[in-house]
């Protein structure tokens, strides 16, 4: 069995419980209309950790698909394995945010302007888990996921291809994706941002890739270790400290935070004995269902109280209360989503 790498379960952790929380302070700002200064602040912390966050929860899944040996299995096999473990979880908790805004709103749509407006065909895209990318053209019945599911879809359903693409070729490949990239950045021809395109994301996810084909299973130097901290604590200042830069200029930067980041942390060890590694795995293996469900939720409990005129205690209050129905559940998504793929399959 692989040994488990504990610093990118530390990571995952430490990415989804921001992201949550930049959901939290976000919805407090615009759907709550609140007006306490120390969330805006808070605000602006949390996207600024969430953004690399995200960038290596890409690279992490690039990273592991070439770790677990997903690589070597048949694409039949391969597309089996990652319905499991990505659609059954998308559809159970999809299941449970359509009871949930039906019985609340009395609607079937995310937002209330739409009513009845969209078109039942559009609920292919939810059946493909890329609702929330078509959501930028059209509306439809996206509830959860995010951009974040349509982007990792994608990477996962074009894994195949790039693996065959990239045999003999796998820095010319990263080198088109580099230069792709920047000009996506830069130049970006879509109506969409590009940090919710798929195709910025899949140069943090084939980066994963290429990290597992230049370092393979062995452990760093000390000195790549010690020099991925420094630049992690150097970029870290200006970038925690919302530097006035374009979003262009600081997503390169977020980038390079995330690779600095992802060099120090792939070699931690720890005492796989003990209650902080299990807490910790627990951590990471809950975490995509946290994601999954927790947007709503915060959605949910925020339209149903005055949160824009809480005290900080009260807000405090709100948020642990958020933390704990959304780890409810997620815990009971996580149950029913491994009971239906053991009827399943």
């Amino acid at each position: 069995m692989k040994k488990r790498i504990i610093g990118f379960d530390i990571l995952r952790i430490i990415g989804v419980f921001s992201i949550f929380c930049g959901h939290f302070t976000i919805e407090y700002i615009y759907s709550a209309y609140g007006h306490d200064e120390l969330i805006f602040s808070l605000n602006d912390l949390f996207n600024a950790i969430a953004r690399p966050s995200c960038i290596l929860l890409f690279m992490i899944s690039g990273y592991a698909l070439m770790y677990n040996g997903e690589d070597k299995l048949s694409v039949k096999a391969y597309y089996m394995r990652r319905f499991k473990s990505l659609y059954i979880p998308f559809y159970v908790v999809y299941l449970f945010a359509f009871l949930m805004v039906f019985l609340v709103y009395d609607r079937t749509v995310g937002h209330p302007e739409l009513g009845e407006m969209v078109p039942i065909h559009r609920a292919v895209y939810t059946v493909l888990g890329i609702d929330g990318f078509m959501n930028n053209f059209a509306p439809n019945f996206y509830l959860i996921g995010e951009w974040f599911m349509s982007c990792i879809v994608i990477c996962y359903g074009i894994f195949p291809i790039l693996k065959l693409i990239s045999k003999g070729f796998t820095y010319i490949v990263y080198t088109i994706l580099l230069a792709g990239y920047f000009l996506l950045l830069f130049q970006n021809p879509f109506e969409i941002s590009p940090m919710t395109n798929p195709l910025l994301m899949l140069v943090y996810f084939y980066t994963g890739i290429i990290a597992y084909k230049l370092l393979q299973e062995e452990r760093l130097g000390k000195l790549i270790r010690a020099s991925s901290a420094i630049v992690s604590v150097i970029l870290a200042v200006p970038l925690l400290g919302n530097i006035d830069l374009s979003e262009r200029v600081l997503e390169v930067l977020y980038y390079a935070w995330s690779i600095a980041l992802f060099l120090f942390f792939k070699d931690v060890s720890m005492n796989t004995e003990g209650k902080i590694f299990s807490a910790l795995k627990y951590g990471a293996g809950i975490s995509w269902y946290v994601i999954l469900v927790h947007h709503v939720i915060i959605l949910v409990l925020f339209t149903h109280h005055p949160v824009c005129d809480y005290s900080k205690r009260e807000l405090l209050a709100m948020f642990l209360v958020c933390f704990f129905v959304t780890w409810l559940a997620a815990y009971w998504a996580k149950r029913l989503s491994n009971k239906l793929t053991k009827i399943l399959f």
